[in-house]
């Protein structure tokens, strides 16, 4: 079988459907994954000229993780030694989000979804509510897009400590008599706070009178979503999460 269709098909992609950007996009991806599987030589060249535009940025983020999935598919091993030498590269980059930039963009919103609401790896609906639906221990998402960008998304999924929402600081109080309470902070005045357990969301008001100490704790969600869901996954969610207008 020979790959100028599915090199033709990557050209033609942005033109041919170019009244309708989302079709366009899927169409390339769609031939991205296609080409991981053709066997021959050609489908390697038309990866490493993909990884070329990508190196050059004048590949759509959209499709970067399509071309290096694909490429990483390969058994070619001049494309192995570039893929090689992106992750050495990236490794040892001062941004650890430079590594995870392909999940910015490209997503499917269905998946993502699917993710949110289902996937009990995540278990963002236990936590997090959208459009009037999951948990309160953590920020409502509706609206998302209305209020973060995506990069700051993606670094929340990330890296969940890197930004504590007001009203959701997750802490451990020790009281004089001993008492140990941990949870989120839903409520704080002069003179009393409430805290909602992470564990089965039970509220416990105390006065604070009574407080000897609070010790900040991580955020209520654990990190290593990234690990966990995988890149794929992760832009997916992205995608859902940047969409909540």
């Amino acid at each position: 079988m020979r790959i100028l269709p599915l090199a033709l098909a990557l050209a033609m992609a942005g033109t041919t459907l170019a009244d309708d950007a989302e079709k366009a996009l899927r169409a390339r991806q769609a031939a991205l994954h296609k080409l991981a599987t053709q066997p021959g030589p050609e489908a390697d060249r038309e990866l490493s000229r993909q990884l070329d535009e990508l190196d050059a940025g004048r590949l759509p983020l959209a499709l970067w993780l399509d071309v290096l999935e694909a490429a990483g598919r390969r058994d070619d091993p001049a494309l192995r030694a570039r893929l090689a030498e992106r992750a050495r590269v990236l490794a040892t980059a001062p941004d650890p989000l430079r590594s995870w930039r392909e999940c910015l963009e490209g997503g499917s919103v269905v998946l993502g979804r699917t993710i949110f609401r289902e996937k009990p790896e995540a278990g963002c609906l236990r936590c997090h509510s959208v459009d009037g639906e999951g948990g309160a221990i953590g920020p409502d998402l509706s609206k998302l897009s209305q209020r973060a960008q995506r990069i700051s998304i993606l670094e929340s999924i990330l890296d969940p400590n890197a930004y504590i929402v007001m009203g959701f600081k997750n802490l451990l109080v020790k009281l004089k008599d001993g008492r140990e309470i941990a949870g989120i902070v839903n409520a704080e005045s002069e003179d009393k706070m409430r805290l909602i357990s992470v564990v089965d969301g039970k509220p416990t008001t105390i006065r604070t009178d009574e407080i000897e100490t609070e010790t900040a704790l991580p955020s209520a969600m654990p990190p290593g979503f990234g690990q966990i869901l995988g890149k794929r996954a992760i832009r997916d969610l992205v995608e859902f999460l940047a969409t909540r207008d």
